[in-house]
């Protein structure tokens, strides 16, 4: 599993622009008069990707993920394991009993 999740064109669609802050930018006209102006600046999409990234590697998702695809791995395992068996393959009682009572 990648330590870098992947950004799909919806997130960047639905985040692009959401992100911004307020800023004092007066201004001085073509006369000399100076001119009180409050700009909106947009945080870049890069930035918002970087801080994205970061957040994500160290939120629980990674590890849960992981152990998710380790169970189902084990649970794919036991799948071919009873398809050996109903097709006539070499599968002891034990190993019956150990696929079906495991969680």
């Amino acid at each position: 599993m990648s330590d870098t999740p992947e950004m799909t064109n919806k997130m960047k669609a639905n985040c692009i622009g959401e992100f911004s802050w307020k800023e004092d930018a007066p201004y001085y006209d073509e006369f000399g008069e100076m001119h009180e102006f409050e700009a909106i600046r947009e945080v870049p999409w890069d930035l918002c990707k970087d801080i994205y990234k970061m957040m994500y590697k160290y939120s629980p998702l990674p590890e849960q993920i992981q152990t998710l695809q380790a169970k189902l791995q084990k649970a794919e395992e036991r799948v071919r394991e009873l398809e050996d068996f109903l097709k006539g393959g070499d599968i002891s009682l034990n190993s019956i009993r150990e696929i079906l009572n495991t969680k």
